[in-house]
Formats: C-alpha cells, sequence, structure tokens
C-alpha cells in the first residue's frame, strides 16, 4: 500500500501535466488558432479571423487603422461579397479567363450583377427629355438629340447603382448569417487617444507655444495629418505643446474657437493668446493689401496674423513702402504674392480690399468669414508726386481705421 502511495506522489503531477499540456494543445491548434476561429458564418461557408486579418492588411494606412478600429464595418464587406460569390457560383457565373485569385472572383461579381441588374434598366425617353428640361440652361445652345445619349447613360448608371444596392440588400436579408462577436471584439483596436478640455487648458497656461488639432478619429484628413503633428511634438519637445481634441467630445472648446472645418489648426503664444489669421486680397498685391498686412502686424502683433496677395501680382509700390516707413513700418522686404500660394491654408478671415478682386477671389478660397472693404487705388490717383503721396497717406489711414478697428474688436 505504502509503494503505491509513493508512485501516486509522481504520478499525479505527471498526469496533471499532461491533461493541461493536452488542453493547451487543444487551444493552440483550434480554440486559439485565427485560422480555425470563426468570426462570421455565411450560410454554409465561414471568415475566420486570419482571413479578415490577411483581407484588412491589403488596405493602406490610415484606413486600415480606422477600420481595425471599427472591425464591423469592414467585415460587413466582406459577408457581402461571400454572398455575392456564392450567388454567382449558384447561377454558375465563369470567370473572366484572363483574370486570377481575387480579380477572378470579382469578375464573377461584375457577372452576376450585369446579369442580374445592370442588363435589366431601362431608360424611358421621357425620363431623357425630363432631365434634359432641367439642365437646359447648363447645357448650351445643344439640342435634345444632341445629348441624349449622354443624358440616358448618367440616367442608366444612376438607376443601375440604386438597383444593385437594393439587389445585395435583397441577397444579405436571405442569407443566414451569425456574427460572432466575441472574436469582433478581440480584433477591435483601441482607438488613438486625445487630448481633454482639462490638458488644453493647463497647457494654454504652461508658458509656452501651444498648437491645437481640432479634428476627430473619425475623420481621414485628421489622421493623415497625425504623423506629422507628432514629428513636430518630437522636435519641439518642452519648447512647444501638440494636442489633438476631438471636436465630437468637446464641443463647447470647438465652438468657443469657431471651427467649422476639420481638421483646423490653431496656434496659440507663448500667453496662451490665440493667433487669428488674416488674408488681403487686391488686384496686384502692390499697395492696399501691403499696407494692410503691414499695419495688422504691426498694431495687432500678436492677436492676428496678417498676409496678403494678389490676383494678378507685380511689385510693392515704392511709395506704398515710403508711407509706411512715417509710421516706423518696414515693409521694404514684403513681395507681391499670388493667391495659389495660400489655396491649401486656413484663414478666419478673407478681406478683399477693391473690387476687381471681390469679383475675382475664387468662393472656395477658405475662410470663417470673407468680408469686402473697398478702398480707392492710391497708384491711380493723377497729380505730382506730393499729391500722390498724400493719396497713399490717406488710403493707409482709411485702412488703419477701418479695417484694424474691425479686426481689434473681433
Amino acid at each position: 500500500m505504502s509503494k503505491a502511495r509513493k508512485h501516486l506522489k509522481w504520478i499525479l503531477p505527471v498526469l496533471v501535466v499532461m491533461i493541461a499540456g493536452g488542453v493547451f494543445g487543444y487551444f493552440k491548434l483550434f480554440a486559439w488558432n485565427p485560422e480555425r476561429q470563426k468570426i462570421a458564418v455565411i450560410n454554409d461557408r465561414s471568415i475566420t479571423v486570419a482571413q479578415f486579418g490577411r483581407e484588412i492588411a491589403k488596405i493602406p494606412a490610415p484606413y486600415q487603422d480606422m477600420l481595425r478600429e471599427e472591425p464591423k464595418q469592414f467585415l460587413e464587406q466582406l459577408v457581402l461579397k461571400e454572398i455575392l460569390l456564392q450567388e454567382a457560383e449558384r447561377q454558375g457565373m465563369k470567370n473572366d479567363p484572363a483574370a486570377k485569385g481575387e480579380e477572378a472572383e470579382i469578375s464573377r461579381i461584375q457577372s452576376l450583377l450585369k446579369k442580374e441588374v445592370l442588363d435589366k434598366v431601362k431608360v424611358s425617353q421621357e425620363e431623357v427629355e425630363e432631365l434634359y428640361r432641367q439642365h437646359r440652361d447648363q447645357l448650351g445652345k445643344k439640342s435634345l438629340n444632341e445629348v441624349a445619349p449622354v443624358i440616358e447613360n448618367i440616367i442608366r448608371e444612376a438607376k443601375g447603382k440604386e438597383q444593385v444596392e437594393e439587389y445585395v440588400t435583397s441577397l444579405r436579408k436571405k442569407a443566414k448569417v451569425e456574427i460572432t462577436e466575441k472574436h469582433v471584439q478581440a480584433i477591435t483596436a483601441p482607438t488613438p487617444q486625445t487630448d481633454t478640455a482639462e490638458e488644453f487648458k493647463k497647457a494654454l497656461q504652461s508658458g509656452v507655444p501651444v498648437l491645437v488639432d481640432f479634428g476627430a478619429n473619425s475623420c481621414m484628413p485628421c489622421r493623415q495629418i497625425r504623423p506629422i503633428l507628432k514629428e513636430i511634438k518630437q522636435e519641439y519637445n518642452g519648447k512647444a505643446h501638440v494636442l489633438v481634441i476631438d471636436v465630437y467630445k468637446f464641443k463647447e472648446l470647438a465652438g468657443e474657437h469657431r471651427v467649422q472645418l476639420i481638421p483646423t489648426l490653431i496656434f496659440f503664444d507663448k500667453s496662451g493668446i490665440f493667433m487669428r489669421r488674416v488674408l488681403f486680397i487686391c488686384t496686384k498685391n502692390s499697395a492696399r493689401s501691403q499696407m494692410a498686412e503691414g499695419l495688422v502686424n504691426h498694431d495687432l502683433a500678436g492677436e492676428v496674423q496678417a498676409f496678403s496677395a494678389g490676383i494678378d501680382p507685380s511689385d510693392v509700390h515704392p511709395l506704398a513702402v515710403a508711407v509706411m516707413g512715417e509710421l516706423g513700418i518696414d515693409i521694404s522686404h514684403h513681395r507681391s504674392k499670388s493667391m495659389d500660394e495660400f489655396a491649401n491654408e486656413k484663414f478666419d478671415y478673407i478681406i478683399t480690399l477693391c473690387d476687381q478682386a471681390n469679383e475675382s477671389c475664387p468662393v472656395f478660397f477658405g475662410g470663417t468669414q470673407r468680408l469686402h472693404m473697398g478702398f480707392d487705388d492710391p497708384a491711380a490717383a493723377p497729380g505730382s508726386e506730393a499729391e500722390k503721396l498724400s493719396a497713399f497717406r490717406k488710403v493707409r489711414d482709411q485702412i488703419r481705421e477701418k479695417v484694424v478697428g474691425f479686426l481689434s474688436k473681433q
């Protein structure tokens, strides 16, 4: 009996280890194996976690990162693709002989949609005539017969898209789809951390400049500039703060700083003062807009940052340099610039200073507010040099009173 007990002392631990090893092996080969974990089952076919991973890896960043944070969106696309492939197989659709791999699958789906939907789309003469009547003014003097084929194709494409969506939705409803939520949760990536209103407040009181990106994790352009912001943060570590504020989490903060488009980058100086940006536009960017830029950057330094550009830029007028110099403002280093130089920048105000600029300024040129403040062209003033100089002084003073006065109250 004592011998049996002695054997049991080492047999039982061995058995426990063997059983534990067998259980671990089972989980490793089956339960924990991504190739065997079914994230979705469509009718009698499954999509595994490993398949999902291979498909999403084909997508470039940052789109891939966003889909990993919301994997159900991408999983639904894979489910719809599988449903269409099963229906194409059921109907005996053939591959394009030249297509291979994924292209072959796409060719079968295209053949299915063509047969079941696109070839059945009908466009009536009445529909063509109605669309022609609605857009006749935009077609110039072209007759209905001239544009009828183009109009018919437009209507056919629109109808086809709508009917394809209806067809795919009907197949989705008929299919038996089971989603394994625990696997979906397991592959869901955490969303990038953004800063809080409290961190924003502390940064403004830190005594160093602050660059704030008002955006959102769901905004693609916002995600695309994150790597650039990360580099800036590393380069200016200890010298400046770089924050990311989610406008959907902190709506009041975004509203307080007049954020209307995302991403919006706002720079605060070391005192925590918001530097508003204004762009002055005139025809030649030689006199009025140059003086406005100089006056604002001098009188509202630290509050507003001014720039100027022209519809048809030339050279900075020497009399503009002279009258600004009388105020102790040096614009001799200024140059005339085209609006194209600022096409991708954001401004709080776009202010045109002459009628031609007001008429020619593109409607898409960015800015929270677009204003027109017209002034006479001092360069067109007749008379002697002294009389022209007087005209420049007059316009300079008018700009200071009206433009600087307006911006100082905003």
